[in-house]
Parts: C-alpha cells; sequence; structure tokens
C-alpha cells in the first residue's frame, strides 16, 4: 500500500490505490503520449496511483499508441479501455466504473502535470480544509499555439475566480480530484452533456464545497490544434451550453439550438456551417 492517509475522520489503510487517474480520450493518437509520460514520471511512488485511459469510439491509432505505451512503462498500473462514442461524460462514467482508488482524478488527453503534481493534490486533500471537501482541483494555463484568435485571447486557459486557495461549488472538469464516496453518494456525470459545462450539473448535484488551489495547475497544450479542430470544438461546446443549462434548471436554453444548426449522432463528425468557415484565417502569434 502506499501508507495511512487521513481523508476525514478515519485514516485509509487497505491496499487500494490513492488515486484512479482517469484520461478521456477521442482521436487522442497524436497529442496523449505527452499526457501519459507525464503522468509516469509522478515523483509520488507508482504503486499509489493507477491510470485509466477510457478511449471514446477513436478512429485513429490511439488505442494501439496507448497499449504500447503501457507496454513500455510496465512500473505503471495503465489501462485502456475501449468505449463505443458517447463524449466525454460518457468516457468519465466508464473510467469511474473502472477504477479502484479511494480518489477519482480527471486529466484531459492534451494536458501535461508536473512530477510533484500527485504529491500536491495529495497534500491538498489532507489539508484542514481539502479533508472537509468533496475534493479537490486548479487551473489549466495554456501552452502556446501556433494561432491565435485575437490579439488579446489565450486559447486553453481555464481558471475559477479565486485567488491562492480557497472553497469552491465546483471543479474544473480537466483538473478535478473527487472523493470515491461522493460519486457514491451523488451519482455519475450526465452523459447527455457532452461539451462546455459538462461537469456543471454533475457539480449542481452534489451541493457541497470543494477546494480549489491555483497551486494545482496544469499545462493545457494547444499547439497540436489547427484552425478548423478550434472551430470544431468551438461549434461542440456551443452546441452543449443550452442542455447544460436547460440541465440546471434554464429550459428556455433550449430555444438557442435552432440556431445552432440541427444536432448529429455522436458518433457522426461534426460538419461545421460553412459561414463558421468563411473569411477565417490563422492568425500567427507574434
Amino acid at each position: 500500500g502506499c501508507g495511512t492517509q487521513r481523508w476525514g475522520d478515519s485514516p485509509v489503510t487497505d491496499d487500494r490505490p490513492e488515486f484512479s487517474i482517469v484520461v478521456p480520450t477521442w482521436n487522442g493518437e497524436g497529442r496523449i503520449v505527452e499526457t501519459l509520460r507525464s503522468l509516469t514520471e509522478q515523483r509520488l511512488p507508482a504503486r499509489c496511483y493507477e491510470v485509466i485511459v477510457v478511449d471514446d469510439g477513436s478512429t485513429d491509432r490511439t488505442v494501439a499508441t496507448v497499449q504500447e505505451f503501457a507496454r513500455r512503462h510496465p512500473h505503471i498500473a495503465l489501462t485502456c479501455r475501449a468505449e463505443p462514442h458517447g463524449g466525454v461524460n460518457s468516457a468519465r462514467n466508464a473510467g469511474i466504473r473502472a477504477s479502484t482508488g479511494k480518489v477519482i482524478g480527471f486529466v484531459d488527453d492534451d494536458e501535461l502535470v508536473q512530477p510533484d503534481h500527485l504529491e500536491s493534490v495529495r497534500a491538498a486533500l489532507d489539508s484542514a480544509l481539502g479533508a472537509e471537501s468533496g475534493g479537490v482541483g486548479g487551473p489549466a494555463t495554456a501552452e502556446s499555439a501556433s494561432f491565435r484568435t485575437c490579439p488579446t485571447c489565450s486559447i486553453g486557459d481555464a481558471t475559477l475566480p479565486i485567488a491562492g486557495a480557497g472553497t469552491s461549488r465546483r471543479l474544473l472538469g480537466g483538473n478535478m480530484y473527487i472523493k470515491r464516496s461522493v460519486f457514491d453518494e451523488v451519482g455519475l456525470f450526465d452523459e447527455d452533456i457532452s461539451g462546455r459545462g459538462d461537469e456543471n450539473e454533475w457539480f449542481a448535484r452534489a451541493d457541497r464545497g470543494f477546494l480549489y488551489d491555483e497551486q494545482l495547475s496544469v499545462r493545457h497544450r494547444r499547439d497540436h490544434l489547427s484552425l478548423r479542430q478550434l472551430l470544431v470544438t468551438g461549434y461542440r461546446q456551443g452546441r452543449a451550453t443550452p442542455v447544460a443549462q436547460a440541465k440546471l434548471g434554464n429550459p428556455e436554453a433550449l430555444r438557442l439550438l435552432p440556431k445552432l444548426g440541427e444536432p448529429k449522432p455522436r458518433a457522426q463528425r461534426v460538419r461545421l456551417p460553412s459561414e463558421l468557415l468563411k473569411g477565417h484565417r490563422p492568425r500567427l502569434s507574434a
């Protein structure tokens, strides 16, 4: 085991890993290796965590890439689950079901973590605020991209309006660590929501405090994105926002959907409205 850890009132001493890190991915062949490498280079002993990659119906060589990486790093408990394409919340749920850790973390397939990341998460959970919370998390800071959408835009930054460390009613989906007992009580993520706000509905149901700490940051890569991929991502997130708002009690938000085009089956490739692509040219960073 990893020794005795105390999260809340009772010490944990069984042989389960402290952390299960779930990495949802879809067509991530060209980016996921760097994410996995950063997770295998943790200062926390390898026996203390497992990594579960959930492939969300990729059409490229993502599964084979992860399996090859796992063969080259046998000291890490790394598994890859191939699932039908159902969206990020569906992939997260598959990872939760496959996990054995006492705390379940979520890292996106285009993020990089520092070698002391899991040690810092452990320390946050052991702090006074962390012990009383449902979990911990932090921001994502953007890596450089080959273009930007406006002179002052920062592609990929994600933060909450909390300076330092403090209690929040939600965390950010690509950098959150939730105690298993909270999932046991609240249930899993809503699989009807996939895109911007996909985790917010779950946090509304959880209805409790979580510890957000600026020091628990991850790096959010954007160097792999083309302009078209950025537009596709934005379009998907735009379609997801009204659905998420309706789930949170604002059904009028669904009136926005016709303006965003007819919904497509999840397994189909997204086709952007032509007006989104006309006249757009990448703007190179200085």
